[in-house]
């Protein structure tokens, strides 16, 4: 309040009345530093960003509702989030929020959508959500360790492969780890382990099947055993799949069984359960696998006096083709021709420049690098 000058009489002894500040002036007033209390008589409004913030809430009727509390009445009980809340106060709806009868309600919502599923689902789900992306590079890899198995590539390839894949735009799902040649070998080695799984399974659902058996030398000079099984699947149609390769401690009749018996038992067949299911044995005419008396087939016929030896058809052809043409010359001398022109044209870069200019001047079309299945025949070269 304004002090008085000295010698200042105030303006109520003039029959003036003092009158409350109006709202122009108010308004108008220098600001002191001190906020004014709102009027008891002020209305609160709702704030729409409430509804993005608290997930929630909702607004109907000028009053504010919580939509699980609403859904789950009994448990949540009484309470004006169920009723209508008029209390626009940001406060109101964290405390609502934070309070254990909403916590409850949230709580037993969240297991209402997950009822029905067992621990192990739930862990999956989850593992699922966070590993999506680990799952995509790990899948981008073993398909590129399959085509490297597949195609006979070596396993040193793997890395500038998937390089490769990263230029095509797959950036984002290879990482780099798990990028060279010995993981590679890795996946593939998991590869054939599921696969056999695989094709052991389908040999117990099949009742009967055959072996297949091609005896040769790896790369490091080793004999191994190719071993097959051909079998009928689920829908009636015959496959036949490769149950293994396995090398040899002897090449002799006794160490070919052995190894048939190492491949039946990787594959989860003992020797007691497979020769119930075994009907048929097929390999080439050799007397290790044919012999009348100690043969591969022989010795499986012991145990398995049902079995069907079966020589196999296209080594045969070639036996029979191999001896007709021993006994013929004209054959014999057709072969010594076309020996003579493969180790010419293969072996002499300058005879290769001279096929070709002669092919320019024929006007054929030669192949620089002749071998014996491709070679041109005696007419086309002008013989």
């Amino acid at each position: 309040m304004a002090a008085k000058r000295p010698g200042q009489t105030p303006l109520t002894c003039f029959g003036f009345k003092k009158s409350k500040p109006t709202a122009s002036t108010a308004d108008s007033a220098p600001d002191s530093g001190v906020k004014a209390k709102p009027s008891l008589g002020s209305k609160r409004h709702f704030v729409s960003a409430w509804l993005k913030e608290f997930s929630w809430l909702r607004y109907d009727n000028d009053a504010m509702f919580c939509k699980m509390c609403e859904e789950n009445a009994s448990m949540a009980g009484k309470t004006d989030f169920v009723s209508g809340n008029k209390s626009f106060k940001r406060e109101t709806l964290v405390w609502h929020g934070n309070s254990k009868r909403h916590k409850d309600v949230r709580d037993s919502v969240i297991a209402s959508k997950e009822s029905g599923s067992t621990v192990t689902d739930n862990f999956e789900r989850q593992r699922q959500q966070r590993d999506t992306k680990i799952m995509q590079d790990m899948h981008v890899k073993f398909v590129t360790a399959y085509t490297i198995a597949k195609e006979e590539l070596p396993f040193t390839k793997f890395k500038p492969l998937l390089d490769m894949q990263r230029k095509n735009g797959l950036s984002e799902k290879i990482s780099d780890s798990y990028n060279n040649d010995v993981k590679c070998a890795e996946m593939i080695s998991c590869i054939s382990e599921v696969m056999k799984e695989k094709l052991s399974s389908k040999l117990r659902d099949s009742m009967y099947f055959s072996v297949i058996i091609d005896a040769g030398t790896d790369a490091s000079i080793k004999e191994n055993e190719a071993m097959n099984v051909r079998y009928v699947e689920a829908d009636g149609k015959p496959a036949t799949k490769l149950l293994g390769l396995v090398e040899l401690e002897h090449a002799h009749a006794e160490g070919t069984l052995q190894a048939i018996n190492k491949a039946m038992n990787e594959a989860g067949f003992p020797e007691a359960i497979y020769q119930n299911h075994l009907v048929g044995f097929c390999a080439d005419g050799a007397s290790v696998n044919f012999g009348k008396v100690g043969g591969v087939q022989q010795k499986l016929r012991e145990n398995i006096p049902w079995l069907i030896p079966i020589w196999c058809l296209p080594h045969r052809l070639e036996l029979t083709v191999m001896n007709l043409l021993k006994k013929s010359t004209t054959a014999a001398a057709i072969m010594d021709i076309l020996h003579l022109i493969y180790k010419t044209y293969h072996y002499s870069p300058k005879s290769r420049r001279e096929l070709k200019s002669i092919g320019e001047e024929l006007q054929k079309w030669l192949q620089c690098e002749p071998d014996r299945s491709t070679v041109e025949s005696l007419e086309d070269l002008g013989v």
